[in-house]
């Protein structure tokens, strides 16, 4: 008997955690992103950082504080060494502008190149497992999704290409999340300025999932991952060939 209500207690106890909500606050403010994760009463994400222990200070004597001697140039030295500084400085901007128009050739190429191989590797995943994510999309669920977005351009008509282009965006966006995943949305506010010149991106969201259905999502992207590790390997041997390349031609360019 006590058996069994160990036992029960035991499957109780993982039945309340799996059933338990975990609930992520995501917010975009300023620029600035703030994530956290809540699971039971407790912040998962991010931990409490120690406060710093106060070290005490040493005590200097007498000749640790006395000042050092300093050692005058005379006004041709002092000629001398600024002729020298400014020289090295014109090399060194001269050099750095060149490097950089040519990292950034590269870094341009192989971001290009990776953006498309991982585009190939998830649309590889999604049709293994989308009947199986589409089932567990529905437990989640998107709450107090708040958008606020005032678009600007250098002109008139830029800002307002721009603030057309974003609108399509976000409602198809929205439209497509509803389809997914239960939404509720608080509000969606997308202003044009054509005076400030700059442009602000701010949202929010509560996305809240039970750890059973994250678990689920877990073993199913693992499930897909391994049905197409070959592929995936392949297409990553691809983006790894096509590196090499842009290296090897940036060094016999």
């Amino acid at each position: 008997m006590t058996a069994l209500i160990i036992i029960a207690a035991i499957v109780l106890m993982f039945f309340i955690l799996f059933k338990a909500k975990i609930r992520l606050e995501l917010k975009f403010l300023g620029g600035v992103l703030d994530l956290k994760v809540k699971y039971l009463c407790f912040t998962v994400f991010p931990l409490k950082k120690k406060k710093p222990k106060h070290r005490k200070k040493r005590k200097t004597s007498p000749e640790e504080n006395a000042p050092t001697e300093t050692i005058e140039l005379s006004a041709d030295a002092k000629e001398a060494v600024s002729e020298a500084e400014e020289f090295a400085e014109q090399t060194s901007d001269e050099a750095a502008e060149s490097a950089v128009s040519e990292k950034d050739k590269k870094k341009l190429s192989e971001t290009f190149n990776m953006i498309k191989v991982r585009i190939e590797q998830f649309k590889l995943l999604w049709e293994t497992v989308k009947k199986f994510f589409t089932k567990f999309f529905k437990r989640i669920k998107i709450t107090n999704l708040m958008i606020d977005f005032v678009i600007s351009g250098e002109d008139a008509c830029e800002a307002a290409v721009n603030y057309g282009k974003v609108s399509t965006a976000v409602y198809n966006g929205i439209a497509l999340l509803k389809l997914l995943f239960r939404v509720s949305v608080k509000t969606v506010d997308i202003g044009c300025e054509f005076e400030s010149g700059r442009s602000s991106y701010d949202c929010s969201a509560n996305i809240t999932l039970g750890l059973g259905t994250a678990v689920g999502l877990l073993l199913g992207a693992l499930f897909g991952y391994l049905r197409n590790k070959q592929r995936l390997d392949e297409l990553g041997e691809a983006l790894n060939s096509s590196d090499s390349d842009i290296k090897e031609e940036n060094l016999t360019a």
